[in-house]
């Protein structure tokens, strides 16, 4: 279960760029989605060599959000 849902948390990221089509006539939309997309962020600098800090910023803080529930999660079954 942990797996699919894992799987799908993941595809909904790397999906959600193809949004951007939908949403080309307001400025703000476009921005949300663009910095929710993984695709967004991987393409403009990382792929390139260079490491911006806002980007560096939304990886690091996607994993610690999954990383701070995940202890959670085995600390209540530690506890059951």
């Amino acid at each position: 279960m942990a797996a699919v849902l894992a799987l799908t948390g993941n595809l909904f990221f790397f999906v959600i760029s193809l949004a951007q089509a939908f949403f080309r006539e307001d400025p703000d939309s476009v921005r949300l989605i663009q910095y929710a997309s993984f695709t967004h962020h991987f393409s403009h600098e990382f792929s390139r060599g260079l490491v911006d800090v806002s980007h560096l910023f939304f990886y690091v803080s996607f994993a610690a959000f999954f990383l701070f529930f995940a202890t959670r999660v085995l600390e209540a079954r530690r506890w059951r």
